[in-house]
């Protein structure tokens, strides 16, 4: 998981420097949260199957997987313009920032336990319960290793939810780049922002 992580961490700084320039870390934090939430709210749509329990939908799932693409992408900026005096680009993830890692259990019948910030154990009983819990902490914990572990365990339940490996999901992220670059090779940016000042 170290290196699928370290390799979509890489892909997408070249993709925010594509839309953005190499300033796109000082664009205003507040805008990369905005805008993870956003892309959040667009997959969650697309499995309103799981939570939505006032009006009948249906889960799709080939635009469920795109959409945690789009969330995983704009989470990874916010981790990186939130801690990026701690960071090396190269080495995002590491394996000593990993060794907490909690691991999800394989099938949804099972609860989701998580030891919380006490080290207590918290027990879930659904994968959307589990997803939103992952979401607070990537987007509003204290501690960069943290959030690091919520955005892995988030990714992991989302794509066992999915049905997607850590190939899929990498080739996911790779297909998705692709597109981004092919919407600014098109005139796509033109209504791209700017880092704060200019």
């Amino acid at each position: 998981m170290i290196d699928l992580m370290n390799k979509i961490f890489a892909i997408q700084l070249a993709t925010n420097e594509v839309y953005s320039g190499s300033e796109w870390a000082k664009i205003n934090r507040s805008k990369w949260r905005l805008a993870a939430m956003v892309e959040i709210s667009e997959f969650l749509s697309e499995v309103a199957e799981e939570w939505c329990w006032w009006k009948p939908t249906k889960n799709n799932t080939e635009a469920a997987v795109k959409e945690l693409v789009d969330s995983v992408a704009f989470m990874l900026s916010v981790l990186y313009v939130d801690h990026k005096m701690a960071l090396n680009k190269g080495s995002f993830f590491t394996k000593s920032s990993m060794v907490q890692r909690g691991e999800v259990k394989k099938t949804f019948t099972q609860r989701f336990p998580h030891k919380n910030a006490g080290g207590y154990i918290v027990e879930y009983d659904s994968p959307i319960e589990y997803l939103d819990n992952c979401l607070g902490r990537v987007l509003y914990g204290n501690m960069m290793v943290e959030r690091q572990i919520a955005l892995v365990q988030f990714i992991e339940c989302a794509s066992q939810f999915l049905g997607l490996d850590e190939d899929d999901f990498l080739k996911a992220f790779e297909d998705k780049h692709q597109v981004y670059i092919k919407r600014v090779n098109s005139g796509y940016k033109e209504t791209g922002i700017k880092p704060d000042g200019e």
